[in-house]
């Protein structure tokens, strides 16, 4: 709610003189302008009153708005019109108003929003045997709003450890996933051997880990998990996982 309040064809006139220096007034018919604290213009001046009682205006602050203080004769025009500041306030607490705090359950940040980035390191691994590769790249960010995290990753192989064994899986995210509703998406991919009838990647993860493991898929056929076997000496993976962590 806008601080300035307003009132409809709500005009008067002053019952005597206001002096340039006054921050009283005194009007004909108080009753039909707004409660306090509202705007009038006298003449060229936009003065804003702070307190209204009965006929009696005071708590004035003089030549608001760019105008000029100047003495306002009796019988003056009052009118409480809605000047450019008032409209000017009304978009500021419209868009503040859009953005509570209190319509996200999270607090602490921007719009209640807390907001965090950092690295992290991703590790190319098997399930049985996680075996220790060599990159010739590996890095990862994230970025953290609310509870939400997206975390895109660069992995490329120099040398694939031949003892790893089992289903493949990325290690290392920077916070645990909350839910099995991730989203991975892989941008580029190279010496990925797939599986005969095989032509795609995709991720998936459970609540509580902090990886992800990587599946194969195929025209028409089910989805399988890509093993230490499609894996090569050069195998390069660029992505980025997207998921809900639990604070």
């Amino acid at each position: 709610m806008s601080r300035l309040k307003a009132a409809n064809n709500a005009q008067t006139t002053l019952s005597a003189l206001m002096e340039a220096g006054a921050d009283s007034l005194t009007v004909v018919n108080g009753d039909i302008l707004p409660a306090a604290p509202f705007r009038v213009t006298i003449d060229n001046e936009i003065v804003e009153v702070g307190v209204k009682s009965g006929n009696n205006c005071s708590s004035i602050l003089r030549a608001q708005e760019g105008t000029v203080a100047a003495a306002h004769q009796l019988g003056s025009v009052v009118n409480s019109y809605i000047t450019a500041g008032m409209y000017e306030e009304l978009e500021t607490v419209a868009v503040v108003d859009a953005h509570k705090a209190e319509d996200v359950t999270d607090s602490g940040g921007v719009h209640g929003l807390k907001i965090e980035e950092g690295i992290w390191t991703p590790v190319l691994k098997g399930s049985s045997t996680a075996g220790t590769n060599t990159y010739s790249a590996q890095s990862g960010q994230y970025y953290k709003v609310g509870k939400l995290v997206h975390a895109p990753f660069n992995l490329a192989l120099s040398a694939k450890d031949v003892s790893m064994a089992g289903s493949i899986q990325i290690d290392g995210l920077p916070l645990a996933v909350a839910n099995t509703i991730v989203g991975c998406y892989f941008a580029l991919i190279s010496n990925l051997d797939f599986s005969a009838g095989y032509s795609q990647i995709t991720g998936y993860s459970e609540s509580g880990l902090s990886k992800f493991l990587i599946y194969q898929a195929g025209d028409n056929v089910a989805y399988t998990n890509i093993t230490a076997s499609n894996i090569n000496n050069t195998t390069s993976i660029k992505g980025v996982i997207i998921y809900k962590t639990a604070s």
